[in-house]
């Protein structure tokens, strides 16, 4: 029989006991000592059963519903994982197949490319920052931290060459439709279209500097928490220069503009990058040497 049925049905019988001798003291009160100590005793004995059958039914739910939490924890953790690892897959190869693209010669077929490309890594960027927007870094070991390191710094420098990637093609898209081959003859109409174009390249430039400030200031929360994990005597007066430097960095923004692939990232955002770098190594070091968080 099982055992949570054989314990509601002793607890069923404990009841009715107890109400029968109630009905029995009732209608026949106990008219010599020894048999009130009989049904006091009774009673009493029955009333602990009942407290012991009804506890040892609390403990046995309560252990049941643990048990089904942590079987549930475990079943949607490794849905995620399942449903990450398949995400990684698909988004890599989505990677691959926008890179070829944004490599073409044609100019449409190179900006589709980029933008899906851009699109790809933002998507993997937003879940990496996700501890850093929630405002989890003190939360985390220096581990976790110094793990993400190379993922931001990594975001930082591979921005620029992104939003070359895009920029130079809806450059070329304009002078292709306003000046090499306009079949459009009307200067007016003409300077219209070049006022559209310019517009939609600044919209994008103004996502780009957006996006850039935003990994920016992920870099300078990232920089904070490094720090803290840092013991005081392995802090130097340069890294109170880097915090103004990542301060400029950030004023710079607005003004920053896409560079030739060639060039690479701005000198601010590559100094910045590289003392994050070096930072999260010298925490790592620290941690080894003295062996804590």
């Amino acid at each position: 029989m099982n055992t949570d049925i054989l314990l509601t049905l002793l607890s069923v019988v404990w009841g009715l006991l107890l109400t029968l001798i109630g009905i029995v003291m009732a209608n026949y009160p106990p008219n010599v000592p020894w048999k009130k100590w009989l049904y006091h005793g009774l009673f009493s004995l029955l009333f602990v059963a009942v407290v012991i059958t009804t506890l040892i039914q609390s403990s046995r739910t309560q252990r049941e519903q643990s048990a089904e939490r942590a079987r549930h924890e475990r079943e949607q953790s490794t849905e995620r994982a399942q449903h990450a690892s398949e995400q990684g897959r698909l988004e890599g190869k989505l990677s691959f197949i926008s890179d070829v693209m944004s490599k073409s010669s044609c100019p449409g077929i190179a900006e589709i490319g980029a933008v899906v490309k851009q699109e790809v890594a933002t998507q993997i960027y937003e879940r990496l920052r996700k501890p850093i927007s929630e405002g989890n870094l003190d939360g985390l070991s220096s581990d976790i931290l110094v793990a993400m390191v190379p993922k931001v710094t990594g975001h930082l420098r591979t921005s620029f060459r992104e939003w070359s990637a895009i920029d130079s093609p809806l450059l070329f898209s304009k002078y292709l439709e306003t000046e090499h081959r306009a079949s459009e003859k009307d200067p007016a109409v003409l300077e219209q279209k070049k006022k559209e174009w310019d517009h939609k390249i600044e919209l994008e430039r103004e996502d780009y500097r957006s996006n850039l400030k935003q990994a920016l200031s992920d870099a300078d929360l990232l920089r904070k928490a490094l720090l803290d994990r840092l013991p005081k005597d392995a802090q130097t007066a340069a890294d109170n220069e880097e915090a103004a430097a990542f301060a400029r960095a950030l004023t710079d923004v607005p003004s920053m503009m896409p560079l030739p692939m060639q060039f690479g990232s701005p000198p601010a955002i590559s100094k910045a990058a590289d003392y994050l770098d070096a930072l999260a190594k010298r925490v790592a070091l620290a941690k080894s040497l003295r062996g804590t968080n």
